[in-house]
């Protein structure tokens, strides 16, 4: 039965059921603590959004949802609170913090600013923990800056915010601070008299979701049809439903898909919840522990989202790649986790070296693994702490390799308990261990890599590193097509030359020498006999070297494979 009360149209739900629900508690470190008992809820899952409902009769059902509007903040009493009106609707809860200037700075990272005629809201990122902004208790990711020391920063650029806040003088930075429950801070603009172009970067208009751009902050009440013959779903407005009985069904929590991550994990240990799962969207918010009633239903949920989730991201990427050059297209997007390495791996030679901050810190035994999103875009591995809003932030990952300087390895011995692991070395010697939710993401995550380090290689074609050779100044050439070739700068010509098939072998030293041994097959096939010869160079980026010849072995060895190169995406 349709009643005409509002704007009819369907929902398109791929999958539902019954579930045991846990509220999920908000931290200001995002790490959420569960609290409460499992409750009955129901979840519907469409293509772009996955809904948690709880009964109209579970009191809790109306608290958490306003709950929902503040996930991930905590309040203090402290923090100075005012409320102000918006559009004569709309509620916005203001309020200022006075933050101390440590020697490491206020201790928390921003994003957005205003690029040309379109206005992105200045969000809080990240709370680095133990510093002045975590300290206070009352900045959390998230929070909207509306002013710095009593000046607003409507229309300011982003290096202008951070320009204010480094030159901010006196002991302490007043900061007001504002969450608006009408946007999220990480996807949406904050003035309806900016409109955010569909088109005007690349990862503005492919990292949005269009649900939360095309919705107004003031929704019209729906009528709404669920065609599901097994529940018989009669969804009255957005958030009541009516099933079978005529129980009524109260949605606590919407989480959109693209971009979203799910866990089955404890947040950032290794230890698996038994039969349940969280889902993350990418702005943090959570959907909070779902519980079901077999491992069977427990697959069956998480399989669904995951399949849903990655068609979104196959979709952002196409929709990215069409404002990129061919060089510089993505491969892959996605989340993983990685590894933290203990505060005591790092010594005070190496504490202020830019790459070794790019790792994840473990200062608590108990949260282990750092979350991670991952881009593969031309021959760069990008890892960002969050998805990049815009073009100019792609550029901003926490640490980027060419993908031709690295090696992946996934016959690795664990180190803890989370099964789908890999090791990702590097030319700076250090490794990336991460971890992917599932076989099945690791395996998508194999292929993208290989197809996106084949691409660079025979996109690269060639590669000269600096060396010596017998004491004299020359250059080694890696070609796809002919092999090695040692250019002597002296003479200005080449003086020798051996395939990739004629390598026997090669050893380097880690510092600087760098050994090869060639069959001579012209030799051979003259006298008969089998010759070997030793090279033996000097490099000053001998890691470089050994990294690129792997790589340049492996694509060769692709290239032959007649069903790689068939399965093999044209763009």
């Amino acid at each position: 039965m349709r009643k005409q009360r509002g704007i009819d149209r369907n929902l398109d739900v791929v999958h539902s059921g019954l579930v045991l629900w846990q509220q999920q508690k908000p931290t200001a470190t995002s790490f959420g603590s569960i609290v409460g008992r499992e409750r009955i809820a129901r979840l519907l899952l469409t293509k772009d959004q996955l809904n948690v409902q709880l009964p109209v009769s579970d009191e809790s059902a109306k608290e958490f949802a306003d709950a929902q509007q503040h996930q991930g903040i905590g309040r203090s009493p402290a923090a100075k609170l005012s409320v102000v009106d918006l559009n004569s609707e709309q509620q916005v809860t203001l309020r200022t913090v006075n933050v101390p200037k440590g020697p490491e700075g206020l201790g928390l990272s921003i994003k957005g600013g205003s690029e040309g005629t379109h206005r992105v809201p200045i969000v809080i990122s990240k709370v680095l923990p133990g510093l002045s902004a975590a300290k206070t208790n009352q900045v959390f990711v998230g929070d909207l800056i509306v002013e710095v020391n009593g000046m607003s920063l409507e229309g300011k650029t982003h290096e202008e915010v951070v320009q204010l806040l480094k030159d901010s003088t006196g002991s302490h930075v007043t900061l007001t601070l504002k969450r608006d429950s009408s946007a999220s801070p990480l996807l949406r603009n904050t003035a309806e008299t900016s409109p955010v172009s569909d088109h005007v970067t690349v990862f503005k208009s492919a990292l949005k979701t269009p649900m939360l751009y095309q919705q107004s902050p003031k929704l019209e009440e729906k009528t709404i049809i669920i065609e599901e013959p097994q529940n018989n779903l009669v969804f009255e407005s957005e958030d009541d439903v009516v099933g079978n009985g005529g129980e009524k069904w109260k949605t606590i929590c919407k989480i959109p898909l693209p971009l979203a991550f799910v866990s089955r994990y404890l947040w950032a240990t290794d230890k698996l919840r038994s039969n349940a799962f969280e889902v993350r969207s990418v702005d943090g918010r959570s959907s909070g522990i779902i519980h079901c009633e077999d491992r069977k239903a427990l697959e069956q949920w998480v399989q669904h989202i995951d399949s849903h989730i990655n068609a979104l991201n196959r979709k952002t990427i196409r929709m990215s790649n069409k404002y990129l050059h061919a060089s510089d297209r993505i491969a892959f997007i996605g989340w993983l986790e990685e590894r933290r390495r203990p505060m005591d791996t790092f010594s005070p030679t190496n504490i202020n070296n830019n790459y070794y901050n790019n790792f994840p810190v473990s200062t608590d035994p108990r949260q282990q693994w750092a979350q991670r999103f991952l881009i593969f875009k031309g021959a760069d591995v990008c890892l960002f702490e969050t998805p990049p809003l815009n073009a100019d932030e792609l550029d901003k990952c926490v640490c980027m390799h060419k993908i031709y300087e690295t090696a992946l390895r996934t016959a690795i011995k664990r180190i803890d308990r989370r099964e789908h692991v890999f090791a990702l070395s590097t030319v700076h010697g250090q490794e990336h261990y991460c971890s992917f939710q599932s076989r099945e993401q690791l395996h998508r995550f194999e292929i993208a890599f290989y197809g996106c380090l084949y691409k660079s290689v025979n996109t690269m074609q060639t590669r000269t590193f600096a060396c010596s050779y017998d004491g004299r100044p020359a250059g080694l050439v890696i070609d796809t097509r002919l092999g090695f070739s040692l250019y002597d700068i002296s003479s200005k010509s080449y003086i020798w030359q051996y395939g990739f098939s004629e390598l026997e072998s090669s050893s380097d030293d880690g510092k600087m020498r760098v050994q090869f041994i060639f069959r001579n097959d012209a030799v051979a096939q003259a006298i008969d006999v089998r010759q070997l010869d030793v090279k033996d160079i000097e490099c000053d980026e001998p890691l470089a070297l050994v990294f690129t010849l792997h790589s340049f072995y492996i694509a060769k060895i692709m290239g032959a494979d007649p069903e790689f190169l068939q399965d093999l995406p044209l763009s």
